[in-house]
């Protein structure tokens, strides 16, 4: 899990997560982009991270942009953070979780400019492009 240099030691989380783990998830005073290797530990830390951000921060679920690089990915943050609301009994924050912002940067882009369409200057119906309309549409400018 890479962190920056300078971040605050503080007490662990729990005796399942690492110091390291431990620190992402108590700094919560600032942004944080959490980078590690498969299977390290990122989607617990980021579970946990948000759990906490709304139970001893306050913080509504649908004020949290929590962005991953894949659908499945998002899906699974998701419905881990739901389900450790629940674990805590704390169901009227799992059910907000569906306001929240976990997704993709194409999911969260759409979601932006499907809100502010209008402003943005585009058809407020418009619809991303699937890969074979996409390759179509390069085909006809060649």
């Amino acid at each position: 899990m890479q962190l920056s240099l300078d971040l605050p030691m503080c007490a662990v989380v729990s005796d399942e997560f690492t110091a390291e783990q431990s620190a992402a998830i108590a700094r919560r005073s600032e942004r944080l982009i959490v980078t590690a290797n498969a299977g390290s530990g990122k989607t617990r830390v980021l579970t946990e991270r948000f759990v906490r951000s709304c139970i001893d921060d306050e913080i509504d679920p649908a004020a949290i942009l929590a962005i991953t690089f894949t659908e499945k990915a998002a899906g699974e943050l998701r419905e881990r953070v739901r389900s450790r609301f629940v674990e805590l009994g704390r169901r009227d924050l799992a059910q907000a979780t569906e306001a929240a912002w976990v997704s993709t940067i194409h999911g969260f882009c759409m979601r932006v400019l499907k809100a502010n369409a209008v402003t943005a200057g585009l058809d407020p119906a418009f619809e991303v492009l699937g890969s074979d309309q996409l390759r179509h549409l390069f085909e006809l400018e060649r």
